[in-house]
């Protein structure tokens, strides 16, 4: 496994780049392929990113020191997530897949996502978003048929059918 983590800071605004890759799948000593991804991210705010993901290491505290039966989220709680992410999406933020891409000796399949985001006012409770914050979103999908076949016999193998069962189903 493979991972690079780039970041850059423009005054209060954090842009970069996460490249993951596992060079080799394998589960049940069957090679899965290689799986690589790229995500790209700019325009966001490190002020309200930061809110968030304090909101949220505060929330992982309370549910280790408290019973799984337990009320861990207030309304307070969901409030300040509101306000953050509100926050978050007064800079036009946007998010990029570039690609998921899954091979196989078979194949390769591709994911792509490209979004932004535009600013949103809160309704005057506090909770919830009082628009759609997405300007623009795209995605495209390649999958490769035979890379899809084979996955799929060896899935129905995994069940319990022998290698001619699973080319007939």
């Amino acid at each position: 496994i493979n991972t690079q983590l780039e970041l850059n800071e423009k005054a209060s605004l954090l842009d970069g780049k996460l490249n993951h890759e596992i060079g080799s799948l394998k589960i049940n000593q069957k090679d899965l392929g290689k799986i690589s991804l790229a995500a790209v991210y700019d325009q966001l705010d490190g002020t309200a990113l930061k809110s968030l993901i304090d909101l949220n290491n505060n929330l992982l505290t309370r549910s280790i020191n408290n019973s799984p039966e337990a009320d861990l989220v207030t309304t307070a709680d969901l409030k300040q997530f509101w306000l953050g992410l509100q926050s978050l999406l007064k800079s036009k933020p946007g998010f990029r897949v570039e690609p998921l891409t899954w091979t196989t000796p078979e194949g390769t399949s591709r994911f792509e996502l490209k979004s932004r985001f535009t600013p949103v006012d809160a309704p005057a409770s506090g909770m919830g978003l009082a628009g759609n914050p997405i300007s623009t979103l795209s995605a495209s999908l390649e999958i490769s048929r035979p890379m899809l076949a084979s996955l799929l016999a060896e899935s129905i193998q995994n069940s319990g059918a022998t290698p001619a069962q699973a080319k007939v189903r």
